[in-house]
């Protein structure tokens, strides 16, 4: 370069992520919630010391019951079912009972999920009622009153059947939730991964973890395409193929079916989940998270080299490609003005602009937008 003929200078001017400033990111939230919840055995006293004994089960009438209340299939008249396996302590005889029960509808948080299955969520004392079918045919009620204090994963349920009013059988619940950061979460493309670490709640020594993946299809779409993650006993929790999933404001949601959902014994049970995918960043503040909805990328500063050729000065652009920038010259330095704005849209990188020799000392800088 001649210095006394031309010199150039290569400024980058306000490229920012996007238009509004930035905080840092969130890290986005992995949640898994179960709709079947484990209700353990209850005994309950009667006249002459004679004490019974309750249990739940999904299992139908005829195998061992695993004390898990299941959710209903969609469409039926309640939201759970199960068997009750109900244990005569006079006849020691065990009589089961098929069942339809409605569990408490609250939703204070009005994010669709009922509170008593999340465990943020407390249920004050509240009462549902039921049916049950007897072994003759018969059908019958019952009530079950329900209590689960907020940032708790139990609670309890008291079941006054109508043949034992007003005795009833006080059970021990629990819910499954899990939860954890997914902090590693890289976008690549069209697809969001990275290994996670969910943390029962109130239980934290159970987890499950391993790598989850999203796709991301198309404009506002996400699709979950990992199947399972493991306990950290290296048992697999997986489910059936996912579908897409939907949002309610920062969450991206989906049911799945998952094959056992409950590790810690041989039967295959607990298999309806929710797994949510918060996420709290909002660039333009849109209401869109940035998950489908992401900030625009920065264009790279431009660099520009000045060569001089035979018939005058060449300058090698190297950018985006794809990216608008712009050329403009000044006499002298500092300049009062920056004179003959080009517009120069780079097809390659490095790009070559060719100009004739000035007469006169002269500055050149790339900027952008």
């Amino acid at each position: 370069m001649h210095k006394g003929l031309f010199q150039a200078i290569a400024l980058f001017v306000g490229a920012l992520i996007s238009a509004q400033a930035q905080s840092a990111p969130v890290p986005l939230k992995v949640r898994l919630i179960c709709y079947d919840i484990l209700v353990f055995p209850a005994k309950a006293k009667f006249l002459g010391g004679i004490e019974d004994e309750n249990r739940f089960s999904s299992q139908g009438r005829f195998n061992a019951p695993n004390d898990e209340l299941a959710l209903a299939p969609l469409g039926g008249a309640t939201t759970h079912f199960g068997t009750f396996q109900y244990t005569d302590g006079q006849v020691f005889e065990t009589f089961p009972l098929p069942f339809e029960l409605d569990i408490p509808d609250n939703d204070a948080n009005q994010n669709g999920i009922y509170d008593l299955l999340e465990y943020s969520q407390g249920v004050p004392a509240t009462t549902t009622f039921g049916t049950y079918t007897d072994p003759e045919g018969g059908t019958g009620d019952f009530s079950a009153r329900w209590t689960k204090t907020a940032n708790s994963h139990a609670g309890t349920v008291v079941i006054v059947f109508d043949f034992n009013n007003p005795v009833g059988f006080t059970h021990a619940f629990q819910i499954l939730n899990y939860q954890g950061d997914w902090a590693s979460a890289v976008k690549e493309n069209a697809t969001v991964n990275g290994p996670v670490s969910v943390t029962r709640d109130g239980v934290p020594e159970q987890t499950l973890g391993g790598e989850l993946a999203l796709s991301l299809p198309q404009t506002g779409e996400v699709k979950l395409t990992t199947t399972s993650l493991t306990n950290e006993f290296g048992a697999t929790f997986e489910w059936a193929t996912p579908q897409t999933m939907e949002r309610d404001r920062t969450e991206y949601y989906e049911f799945l079916t998952v094959s056992d959902g409950w590790l810690y014994e041989p039967t295959f049970d607990f298999m309806d989940w929710l797994i949510i995918v918060d996420d709290k960043n909002d660039w333009d503040k849109d209401g869109v998270p940035d998950l489908t909805d992401p900030p625009p990328l920065a264009a790279a500063a431009p660099t520009m080299q000045i060569i001089k050729t035979a018939n005058g000065i060449r300058l090698m652009i190297t950018g985006d490609i794809g990216a608008t920038y712009t050329l403009e010259d000044a006499p002298s330095l500092p300049a009062a003005q920056w004179l003959h704005p080009t517009t120069v849209t780079l097809t390659a990188s490095p790009q070559i602009v060719d100009l004739p020799a000035p007469t006169a000392p002269m500055f050149w800088r790339m900027r952008f937008p």
